[in-house]
């Protein structure tokens, strides 16, 4: 029988989250929605995202798969947020091309865009900083 998509997508999702926690000094956490926990910044969060049939034939479909990631910081005296922001960006973009293809689940692995910034403030000073970013990937499954 043939592989959902489904399960696919979970299998690329499971590939990306292990490759994420190669990153040291990073929390790394999936679709989390409660707050990070004590100690757990700089933190990435990985977001499932859709997919989408792109083509089909007698024996395989394609699929378009987006999924992203919110990078975030609690501002601290050292670095600017911006700095350290970019740094970890260009350390995930580095680790996401280290392996294009995530084990040969995937094809056409590429970023898509920077979603949002967002900067939350205390007395002044940033406090908090996110960034989203956008990926996107083909899968095939067997029909």
């Amino acid at each position: 029988m043939a592989e959902p998509p489904v399960d696919a997508r979970e299998q690329i999702m499971a590939a990306v989250h292990t490759l994420l926690q190669t990153l040291t000094g990073i929390g790394v956490y999936r679709n989390l929605s409660d707050p990070i926990p004590p100690g757990g910044y700089p933190a990435i969060i990985l977001m499932d995202g859709d997919h989408e049939q792109e083509i089909g034939s007698f024996d395989e479909s394609v699929y378009t798969m987006t999924f992203g990631f919110f990078i975030l910081l609690q501002a601290t005296g050292g670095i600017a947020p911006g700095t350290q922001l970019n740094s970890i960006w260009a350390r995930l973009v580095k680790l996401m091309h280290s392996d294009g293809s995530l084990g040969g689940r995937v094809s056409n692995l590429q970023e898509v865009g920077l979603l949002d910034t967002d900067i939350e403030e205390s007395e002044g000073r940033a406090t908090l900083q996110s960034t989203e970013h956008r990926w996107q990937c083909q899968f095939h499954t067997p029909v």
